[in-house]
């Protein structure tokens, strides 16, 4: 039996072939089937009638190097359908951090924050950033 199952989908699957009405089958987190028609059991099923079933979406470049401190569950990208982020680019990155270049990096993550919410940059190498 599947967790849960979404049908009646548009399938795209990224390989640039053309989208096909099907439905999908997750069990245990995973991707176990996908068809034009699944006739399985499951838990769970979605109609998504008229919306895309597609795989994730890549942000090649996010600035997400803070904001997963912040937002633990990137709730922000997955609302996009975003499952990988690509993070330092522009020379900037969160880690490591010397003395000097975390003071300048706290002002900067004071200054974007959300009201209420603090982040204390106690990191000096990679794996603390880690």
């Amino acid at each position: 039996m599947h967790d849960f199952l979404i049908r009646n989908g548009k399938i795209v699957d990224g390989a640039g072939n053309p989208w096909y009405l099907g439905d999908l089958a997750v069990r245990r987190g995973k991707i176990t089937e996908i068809s034009r028609s699944i006739e399985a059991e499951a838990r769970k099923t979605i109609d998504v009638d008229g919306l895309v079933i597609c795989p994730g979406f890549i942000d090649a470049h996010s600035h997400g190097d803070y904001n997963t401190l912040v937002y633990r569950q990137m709730e922000n990208v997955i609302h996009q359908g975003i499952t990988t982020v690509v993070a330092g680019q522009c020379g900037s990155s969160p880690a490591p951090l010397s003395d000097k270049s975390r003071v300048q990096a706290q002002r900067q993550v004071d200054a974007w924050l959300p009201e209420g919410y603090t982040l204390e940059l106690t990191w000096s190498t990679f794996d603390d950033y880690l």
